[in-house]
């Protein structure tokens, strides 16, 4: 759970690392901005009882996390089209092989640690950029 005090982000900004606080914004009776402190405690004291501070981040760290996400949800995909095609060759080649044996067969791409290696790739880039919306 974020602290009150934290910025609302975007989804696909919520790495802590990347989203340190940089300062807090206190506003006038009309909302403008009227002082920027570097304590959220001293910016506390500075504003109504019933309100806080506004927390400030770097849109740099932003915009590379978004870049990143990105990155990740591409390889997610290109991961997923070789796992699809590959597995779906495998397949239709086994049905053809109980119906006419491959005296030489060929090897499948996706044997052994590769297909794992792959497998742990797609749900790594999964948990780090999320599912792009369809």
């Amino acid at each position: 759970m974020t602290h009150p005090t934290e910025p609302k982000l975007p989804e696909s900004a919520t790495d802590k690392d990347c989203l340190t606080v940089v300062a807090y914004l206190t506003t006038d009776d009309e909302g403008s901005p009227a002082m920027l402190f570097f304590d959220q405690q001293e910016a506390g004291n500075y504003c109504n009882p019933d309100e806080l501070p506004e927390a400030l981040v770097r849109l740099s760290a932003l915009k590379a996390r978004d870049a990143e996400i990105e990155r990740l949800r591409g390889d997610a995909e290109r991961y997923e089209w070789i796992r699809a095609h590959t597995t779906g060759h495998r397949d239709a080649r086994r049905r053809m092989e109980f119906a006419f044996p491959d005296p030489h067969p060929i090897g499948n791409i996706m044997q052994g640690s590769v297909s794992q290696h792959l497998d742990a790739a797609i749900d790594q880039a999964r948990a780090t950029g999320g599912e792009k919306a369809k």
